[in-house]
């Protein structure tokens, strides 16, 4: 007979195996860099960030309107910033990374590189927030506006996109296999009486 402890252990052991798998993914080009990631949570919304060499007018179809950007706030383009630095660089995955900043694409710096977050800003434009991966230690930049990446050694943007947040969270998975759970053992129990 499934007992109730049984069944609470049994959830309570997937949603941590859940909340494992919820760590961003790296993305890493054929040259061995690192070209991004995918799942970094930013509060209660989950993106993708590519990064991407080049001319922000290239990169952002203009780069000279609100709607070129995903984050029109400074504060929303810091959060993606410091996700970059709790959730990309500052992991097991992207050790490597962090250590050598001219192993992520676009820089080829090896002691630092800007990772470029673009927003825009009422009556001033695009402005972008900035993380400082250095060898010693990462810390966060900006406002500044740099309308090309592909000149500098030492910058690269992050391109964010949203990505299908129509993937249940880990914890909404937890609650919905002890529902389950919990639905069956009453079931079971109903039918021994």
């Amino acid at each position: 007979m499934v007992s109730l402890k049984s069944i609470l252990a049994g959830a309570a052991l997937a949603a941590s195996a859940m909340a494992a798998q919820s760590a961003p993914v790296l993305q890493i080009d054929g040259a061995g860099k690192l070209a991004g990631a995918l799942g970094v949570t930013i509060g209660a919304n989950t993106y993708n960030v590519a990064f991407v060499d080049g001319l922000c007018a290239a990169v952002y179809s203009g780069c000279d309107e609100a709607s070129d950007f995903l984050f029109q706030t400074q504060a929303d383009a810091n959060a993606a910033s410091q996700a970059i630095i709790a959730q990309v660089l500052e992991t097991a995955a992207g050790a490597l990374f962090d250590a050598q900043p001219d192993m992520t694409v676009g820089c080829s710096d090896q002691n630092y590189c800007w990772l470029v977050t673009h927003f825009w800003q009422a009556n001033s434009g695009p402005r972008n927030m900035n993380v400082l991966n250095q060898v010693a230690s990462n810390s966060l930049g900006g406002p500044y506006f740099d309308p090309d990446a592909s000149i500098r050694a030492d910058l690269t943007y992050a391109v964010w996109t949203r990505a299908d947040n129509t993937v249940p969270t880990p914890g909404t998975l937890a609650l919905a296999g002890l529902g389950l759970g919990l639905a069956a053992f009453m079931s079971r129990r109903r039918t021994a009486a």
